[in-house]
Parts: C-alpha cells; sequence; structure tokens
C-alpha cells in the first residue's frame, strides 16, 4: 500500500506560500514525514482520500522555515520575493520546493489562486473525496485559469455534525484530567461533534457556508473560523491557518516546533533536529551531530499525555537501564531523551516478548506494593472507569449485536476480576514489541510511555500476546501465547500468593478491547477534527473486539 502526499506551504507568519504536487513517500503510514524535505516543519493533517491509514493521497501543512533551503528559486522574480519557473509564466506559475515538486503560487504573490467554486472544494480528513487526483501534476490554479481544483469519488461520509447519533461531548468543566484516566474530558468550546456512532468510516464535519479567502484556504488565513466549523467532503478547509485550535497540540501550530527545535537544541549544542513523526499524539524529532551521528530524540506530546516524562523519571529510580534516559523536561510536553542505541522491534517473535514480559514484571510488582507515585497519573482502574465505559458504548448498542448486554454484566464481571486478587498497579498501556529497542548485547529499552495509567497488570500481558507484534491493536495472536501468559501468571502466583492470575487474565480479555476503545473515544474528545481519521474506526473496532472477546 502506497502514500501519497501534498504539502500546503505557510511561511512563519501564515502567509499561503504555495501547494506541492503528489510525491510519494517510502513509508505509507500518515504519522511518519521523515525525509518531507530540508528547510520545512511538518505541522498537521489536512485532508486525506481515505477513512483513516495507512496510504491514500494525503495533505498536510507544512511551515516553510528555511526558504533558500526549500524552495529551488530559478526563473523570474515573483512579486511576492518568490521565484517562478520559467515554463510557468502566466496561468498556474508554480514554485517548486526541493525533493518535493511543483508547488502553486500563492496569492499574495501576485498570482491570486480564484476563488472556491460550487462543487469544487477541498475534501474533509477522512473523507473518499481525493484532494487532487493522485500524479496528475495539477494544483490549484493562478488567477485567470478556467480550472479549479476538482473533488474526485463521490464521498459517503457519516455527517458527525448535528447528528443524533453523534458522540456527546463530555461536558466542560475544570482543567483536564490526562486520557486514560476514566474521567469524560470536555470539548473545549470548539463545538465540535465527535465521530457518529458506527459510522466505521469517513467523518463529516460542519461545512463552511461562505467566507473563503482566495486561495479556497481556510478564513483569510488569519481570521478565525466560528465554533463547529469544520472540514467536509464538499468544503474547503475551515480552520484558520493562522489562529489556534483549542484542541491542537502545540507542536501543530505554526512556529511550534521551531520553538521546540530551539529548547532541544539549546541543551545539546551542536546538533541538528530531524523531522521523524508528527500526529495528534505525538511529534518526534531525532538530534543529530556534526558527523550524522544521534544523540538524543526530542519528543513533544499532547497535555492528556503529559505524564510520561514523570513516569520515566519513577521507573528510573528502580530499573534506570529500562528506559530512556531523560535529559530534560519543558514545557508544552516537550522532553528530549538520550538516543538509545539499537532498532525498534516490531514484529518481534515470543522469545523476544518474553524477555519484555519478564523485565517488566520487577517494576509492576514494586508499584503494587507502593502505589502512592501513581497518585499522578491517569487512573484506570476498574472501578473508576465503569461509567466511562457505558458512556462510551450506549451509542452504539442498537447496532452492535450483545453490546448492550456485555456493558450491562461488567459489574460482575468487575467483581470477579477483584476476587482474583491481582492488585492495581504501573500499566504501560501500550507494550508491544515496537515499543521496545535492544541493542548489540540484546539490552531492552522500554519506549513510549504516554499511555501509562495504575490499572490492571492483565491489561499488558494481554497487548503483548493477543495482539499484531507489528504494532496492531488487533491480530491473531503471538505464537507461544499460552507458554507466555503461563509464565506471566507463575510471576504473579509467586508475588502475590494465593491470587488466580490465570482466571483474571481470562475475564479481564474482553476488558482490555474495551479499554482500547475507551482510550480512543477519549483522543477523539480532545483532538481537533482534521485528525479524527486517525482514530475514529478504532471505536467501533474496539467494541466489537470487546462482545466477541466475551462470547463463551
Amino acid at each position: 500500500m502506497t502514500r501519497t502526499v501534498t504539502l500546503v506551504l505557510v511561511s512563519p507568519d501564515g502567509e499561503l506560500l504555495g501547494e506541492t504536487e503528489p510525491f510519494e513517500p517510502a513509508n505509507p503510514w500518515w504519522q511518519d514525514v521523515d525525509g518531507f524535505g530540508p528547510g520545512l516543519q511538518v505541522l498537521r493533517l489536512l485532508a486525506s482520500d481515505r477513512p483513516g491509514p495507512p496510504g491514500g493521497h494525503v495533505t498536510y501543512l507544512a511551515e516553510v522555515t528555511d526558504e533558500d533551503a526549500s524552495i529551488r528559486k530559478i526563473g523570474r522574480r515573483a512579486p511576492a520575493g518568490l521565484m517562478i519557473t520559467p515554463e510557468s509564466a502566466g496561468s498556474g506559475d508554480r514554485l517548486r520546493p526541493a525533493g518535493v515538486g511543483n508547488a502553486v503560487l500563492s496569492a499574495g504573490s501576485g498570482n491570486a489562486l480564484p476563488a472556491a467554486r460550487s462543487g469544487d472544494a477541498l475534501p474533509a480528513a477522512g473523507s473518499t473525496d481525493a484532494l487532487s487526483a493522485t500524479g496528475s501534476g495539477s494544483g490549484l490554479s493562478a488567477a485567470g485559469s478556467t480550472d479549479a481544483l476538482p473533488a474526485t469519488g463521490s464521498g459517503n461520509a457519516l455527517s458527525a455534525a448535528g447528528s443524533g447519533d453523534a458522540l456527546p461531548a463530555a461536558a466542560s468543566g475544570d482543567a483536564l484530567p490526562a486520557v486514560g484516566s476514566g474521567n469524560a474530558l470536555p470539548a473545549v468550546g470548539s463545538g465540535d461533534a465527535l465521530p457518529a456512532a458506527g459510522s466505521g468510516g469517513g467523518l463529516e464535519v460542519a461545512a463552511r457556508a461562505a467566507g473563503s479567502d482566495a486561495s479556497g484556504w481556510g478564513s483569510g488565513l488569519g481570521g478565525s473560523a466560528a465554533a463547529g466549523e469544520g472540514v467536509g467532503p464538499h468544503s474547503r478547509y475551515a480552520g484558520s491557518l493562522r489562529e489556534p485550535h483549542p484542541k491542537r497540540a502545540p507542536y501543530a501550530e505554526l512556529g511550534g516546533p521551531t520553538a521546540s527545535i530551539a529548547w532541544a537544541t539549546g541543551l545539546v549544542p551542536g546538533t541538528t533536529a530531524h523531522q521523524r513523526r508528527t500526529w495528534n499524539l505525538s511529534a518526534i524529532w531525532r538530534l543529530d551531530d556534526e558527523q550524522g551521528d544521534p544523540v538524543a530524540w526530542l519528543k513533544q506530546v499532547p497535555r492528556f499525555f503529559a505524564h510520561e516524562p514523570y513516569v520515566i523519571r519513577a521507573i528510573a529510580g528502580i530499573a534506570p537501564d529500562l528506559v530512556p534516559r531523560l535529559i530534560a523536561e519543558g514545557s508544552d510536553g516537550r522532553m528530549l531523551l538520550a538516543h538509545a542505541p539499537g532498532e525498534d522491534r516490531y514484529g518481534a517473535g515470543a522469545d523476544l516478548c518474553a524477555e519484555i514480559a519478564a523485565a517488566f514484571h520487577p517494576i509492576q510488582a514494586h508499584f503494587a506494593a507502593d502505589p502512592a507515585p501513581l497518585a499522578r497519573i491517569p487512573d484506570a482502574r476498574l472501578s473508576r472507569t465503569l461509567d466511562d465505559y457505558v458512556r462510551i458504548a450506549e451509542p452504539y448498542f442498537d447496532g452492535l449485536p450483545g453490546l448492550r448486554e456485555f456493558i450491562g454484566d461488567l459489574p460482575a464481571r468487575f467483581a470477579a476480576i477483584a476476587a482474583c486478587g491481582l492488585p492495581d498497579t504501573l500499566v504501560h498501556g501500550d507494550l508491544h514489541p515496537g515499543n521496545v529497542r535492544t541493542d548489540e548485547t540484546g539490552k531492552l529499552t522500554i519506549m513510549d510511555w504516554g499511555d501509562s495509567v495504575r490499572g490492571h497488570p492483565a491489561l499488558d500481558i494481554l497487548r503483548l500476546t493477543d495482539a499484531d507484534t507489528g504494532g496492531g491493536e488487533r491480530g491473531g495472536g503471538l505464537p507461544g501465547r499460552d507458554k507466555l501468559l503461563t509464565e506471566w501468571a507463575d510471576r504473579w502466583q509467586r508475588t502475590v500468593p494465593g491470587s488466580d492470575p490465570v482466571r483474571a487474565v481470562e475475564l479481564m480479555q474482553p476488558v482490555a478491547h474495551l479499554r482500547g476503545a475507551l482510550i480512543y473515544a477519549e483522543f477523539l474528545e480532545n483532538i481537533e477534527p482534521t485528525e479524527w481519521p486517525y482514530h475514529a474506526d478504532d471505536v467501533p473496532a474496539g467494541l466489537t473486539a470487546a462482545v466477541a472477546a466475551a462470547r463463551p
């Protein structure tokens, strides 16, 4: 499966510079932005022609941080100080970003782009309408051209905004708890509706009625969109490219990556930052020294993952070699981590998974005996999350057979799990081989602690053995799973004599899927609508898997 990419290029002050022609990165996963070109920072997703990753045609907003590096200046000079290729003089003048193809000259350079025409609008993120035909070589037409950007495909996205089946936004209130706490997170004043129950596909939110600027990208590129405005399969991007969104991470705003890189390189002088990944859950840069060797990693997370550095420090006090070394923690979710040599072990087999489970058990045993430090991380104990499981499942009761009965039986199931005697402890939350690095000596480093919570220890062994070792949430299960579960149960029986870990993990299996659905529902409640395609299908998928796992 391949991914083609279009970058909408803006200056640091939000001026629209142009749009690249489609290019094809090596990796189909949307959050991977490695090698998209020098002198720019990818900010966020704008649109896609698929309901979710991987693959398809994806459009991102990218900030040009070094025009000399990112724009190949050939030909005559445009009024805005940009260069136009000689063959492009006239309609459709283009800029040429190095390495990614051609970009259309923006409004403000003297060659304004046409206003949106009815039926020729940009598609929404998650819709099935392509922003432009992949490989067509055409972009937004310059002033005087009669060709506007076509919307391809029919697009059967399910409208969420105003739908009676939309998941309710949590009531607004005090400071947001971290995702995974079991508490409903408020939709911060945006009026954005959550994906409609049972959609299972593309999303549509309220489309703009009017007010597009000449380019069609945003409300004057500086005004603010009204509450509830977003993108739809037949609307141009509704949000302002300059104004912040209440649910947008700082690293996805104009100037955000530049500020984060300045913070990190100030702590590790002489390094160069290379953007590797960005999406609604994190942004990651690798910092290389003058010889090109990696020395550190800059990671920035949204506020619902803000506890990650705290968890790393807490584990480092017990088993410092098991986690990456935290060099520094900054504002806006920034952390600087020392480079951990080795490789991420996506797809590793039962032997490595057994090592991971054995290495992590002493950590869980420690925090089971001394849970006080866990008061500062999200609380996912079963006794605290029942109401939230009901909340996210109710909109799907009529469309998903067996779900109503499964949710109704949760109190009895939770009581039976508690009777098994295993204590709540630190849970990694996404423990699979892809979140583990090993070096040449076999040393393990467990990464990515943003999903960590206080909860039942069976959640981690189920994630490690039941899902796809390549990082997927669901799969055929790990070959050798039964042996790993037996070893896990033996360790807990020695740690907690008289407990019944085997019965506990059996009862927890459907709860683990339900837990995943809750996590994704809370992600959706706390990210802007253009980012919904990353997670929208995960809520019904998790609920479906929970019901299936609960059947005798």
